[in-house]
C-alpha cells in the first residue's frame, strides 16, 4: 500500500475519471513535470490539462539527441518523441491555444539535451511526474527481450525516483491487458512493473481508471476552436482539436479519450 501521505484523498467507489485521480493527488503548487507527448494526433492531453491549472509545467522530451537503439535494436533511433509528431509541433500548438484566449501556463521544456536516460533537473527538484504510456511506448520501440526492457525501465525509473522530493509521486500509466496493441503495453507477466517500481525504493498502489481527460473553456474558446477545424498543416495538429470539443447546458470543454489503445492501469508510486 502507499504510504499515508500519498493516499489521504483516494476514495473512490467505481473507477474515476483520470482527472478525478489527477485533482485528488496534486495540489496547485506542486511542480509538475509531464513526460511527453504521449501518443496523441493532436495536442497531449496530459500537458494541456496540467497547462490550464498550473502556472509553470515542466516537459520531458522521452529521448534527447542522438538517443539511439543500444538494448537490442542498435538500428533504432526514436527520431520524435512519440512516433507521429515532435514536441517543437506541441509547444506551437499551445502557443496558439493562448493566442485563442485559452489561459494556459507557461510550459518548461527541458530541451534535446535532456531525455527519460538522462533528466536535466537537480535531485528532489519535483513533486509530480506524470507518464502517461509514455515510457511504455519507447521502451518497446528500444528495446527487445525482456532482459533489456527491465534493464531500460529501471534506469528509468531510477531517474524518476532521483527528481522526485520526498513524498513525491509518480503517476504512470499503462495496459496490463495484450489487445490489438499489445506489443506496447507491460503485460504482467512479460514486465512486472510493480516489482521494478518496488526494486527502486517506491511505495506502489495501482488503480483501475477511465482514461478521460476534460478540460473546461469558455463559449469563446470553444467557438475560436471550432472555426480552425481541419487547418492541419506540417507544424500543427491544431485544426484536429475540433473532433474532442463538446458542449452541454451552457457548459463547454476538450474531452479526450483513448478508445483505440487506453491505458486504464494506473500505478500510483511514492518516494
Amino acid at each position: 500500500m502507499l504510504k499515508p501521505e500519498c493516499t489521504e484523498a483516494l476514495s473512490f467507489d467505481s473507477p474515476p475519471e483520470l482527472a478525478d485521480v489527477y485533482g485528488t493527488l496534486i495540489g496547485q503548487d506542486d511542480r509538475v513535470m509531464v513526460v511527453g507527448p504521449s501518443i496523441s494526433s493532436a495536442l497531449d492531453a496530459g500537458l494541456l490539462y496540467f497547462l490550464s491549472r498550473h502556472p509553470m509545467v515542466t516537459i520531458l522530451d522521452p529521448r534527447f539527441e542522438g538517443e539511439a537503439g543500444s538494448f537490442g535494436r542498435q538500428s533504432v533511433v526514436v527520431r520524435h518523441a512519440d512516433g507521429r509528431g515532435n514536441i517543437q509541433h506541441y509547444l506551437r500548438e499551445i502557443d496558439m491555444l493562448r493566442a485563442l484566449g485559452m489561459p494556459l501556463g507557461i510550459p518548461n521544456w527541458l530541451g534535446s539535451e535532456s531525455g527519460l536516460q538522462k533528466i536535466g533537473l537537480p535531485d528532489a527538484s519535483l513533486d509530480v511526474i506524470i507518464d502517461h504510456d509514455t515510457l511504455v511506448y519507447v521502451c518497446f520501440e528500444l528495446c527487445s527481450g525482456r532482459r533489456n526492457r527491465e534493464h531500460f525501465l529501471f534506469g528509468v525509473l531510477e531517474n524518476y525516483w532521483r527528481v522526485l522530493a520526498p513524498g513525491g509521486r509518480l503517476l504512470l500509466q499503462t495496459n496490463n491487458h495484450p489487445g490489438r496493441w499489445g506489443k506496447r503495453f507491460f503485460v504482467p507477466q512479460q514486465i512486472p512493473v510493480d516489482r521494478l517500481l518496488r526494486e527502486v525504493g517506491f511505495s506502489v498502489d495501482h488503480e483501475t481508471v477511465m482514461d478521460i481527460l476534460k478540460i473546461p473553456i469558455t463559449g469563446e474558446v470553444f467557438d475560436a476552436i471550432r472555426m480552425l477545424r481541419g487547418e492541419v498543416t506540417a507544424t500543427s495538429n491544431t485544426g484536429e482539436l475540433w473532433k474532442h470539443l463538446r458542449e452541454r447546458d451552457g457548459s463547454y470543454w476538450l474531452e479526450f479519450d483513448e478508445p483505440h489503445h487506453p491505458s486504464p492501469d494506473l500505478y500510483i508510486a511514492c518516494k
